[in-house]
């Protein structure tokens, strides 16, 4: 996804990526050794809708009026991708068999083809490209949802159409906490989650924008006494497992409120920074490769760990290990020193998939690039 605006570079939204994409990270890897908020706001309640509000804010105008253009575009940059590191990490699974890996299924047409588009946990060490099927998908609805009402042009429109994303979320709530959480009904399900917070991304650039003017103290002490009559009222800081489509306990309407709290913490936080820190080269690579980072950033994780496997045979060190656990478990960590290590496998989840998306466009030029004459 493309952080720029007609005009130029919008380092707000690198910045979201960025964080965002650092946050995924964190959450797969123990915490990361960092707290970033998370006594407010829950990542797992906001991270990944953040990416979905981010998407939702760049949709381009007048994308419905070619239908078949929009969704070439959509299925080379989000489906193509995704099949192809999904047999990536088919070959990664067989080769690793033979030396007693159990992680991730084994390489089949369901697994190869089927699952990518509504379990994306197939074969593990690329779990978190299960976000990319339910994007695709509310994408495709919100272009056909926009042509068939011609939303553009009307700001009572804008508003209508969020009125009506958000009741599908709710719905989605909704089918989630009656059970339809298996197979296919979870792509449903984690698409009508994520539309609304689509939507808001639509509604915030066209309508909502031009408001958000209040000075930095008083946005932030709203957006967190927000936050915190939220927590009091439904009893802890809302969290979710949307890969599962699980414990939305607290309320049809709640994971949105939280959700668009979060987002809006950060969205400021990013205003703030955006003339520093969001120029910043390592911040613009990850913001550069998010699809590369939230598919390939188990890999970081078991290179750090191949490395403790290494040392343990071949030296006195690292002898406390665990082989057994390391081929059979992906979110097993050795942690010498205490937690505070984990943020050594953050750096390794994301420099290592940048690593690889940069080797990948290399390759991509010298396969498809003509030489000049």
């Amino acid at each position: 996804m493309s952080v720029q605006t007609e005009r130029a570079v919008d380092y707000r939204f690198k910045f979201l990526y960025a964080i965002g994409m650092i946050i995924v990270v964190c959450c797969h890897s123990d915490g990361g050794g960092l707290n970033l908020f998370y006594d407010w706001f829950s990542p797992y309640a906001y991270v990944l809708a953040l990416f979905v509000f981010c998407s939702g804010y760049f949709y381009r105008d007048g994308s419905e009026t070619d239908l078949g253009a929009y969704l070439l575009r959509k299925v080379k940059r989000l489906l193509v991708p995704l099949y192809l590191w999904n047999c990536f990490y088919a070959l990664l699974v067989l080769v690793l068999r033979p030396l007693g890996f159990s992680i991730g299924l084994a390489p089949s047409f369901r697994t190869l083809v089927l699952m990518p588009l509504y379990e994306g946990s197939q074969f593990e060490y690329n779990l978190g490209s299960w976000f990319v099927a339910p994007l695709f998908f509310l994408e495709l609805f919100n272009v056909l949802f926009r042509r068939v009402f011609r939303v553009a042009g009307s700001r009572r429109r804008e508003l209508a159409a969020f009125a009506a994303y958000l009741l599908l979320g709710v719905l989605g709530i909704y089918l989630a906490r009656s059970g339809f959480r298996r197979g296919w009904e979870q792509t449903l399900v984690r698409s009508l989650y994520f539309l609304p917070f689509y939507g808001l991304g639509l509604l915030y650039r066209r309508v909502l924008e031009r408001y958000d003017t209040l000075p930095h103290a008083v946005y932030f002490a709203v957006v967190l006494l927000l936050q915190y009559v939220l927590i009091i009222v439904v009893g802890h800081v809302p969290a979710y497992t949307i890969s599962l489509c699980d414990n939305f306990n607290d309320g049809l309407l709640t994971p949105f409120i939280t959700g668009a709290l979060g987002i809006a913490f950060w969205l400021r936080v990013a205003r703030l920074v955006e003339s520093t820190l969001a120029r910043d080269k390592c911040f613009n690579a990850i913001a550069d490769n998010t699809f590369s980072i939230m598919t390939n950033h188990f890999l970081g994780f078991m290179l750090v760990k191949a490395g403790f496997a290494f040392l343990k045979r071949t030296t006195s060190h690292c002898q406390a290990f665990d082989m057994e656990l390391f081929r059979s478990d992906l979110v097993y960590f050795y942690l010498p020193g205490g937690k505070l290590f984990t943020l050594f496998y953050v750096a390794a989840g994301l420099a290592v998939p940048i690593l690889m998306q940069k080797l990948v466009d290399r390759v991509k030029r010298l396969l498809f690039t003509r030489p000049t004459t």
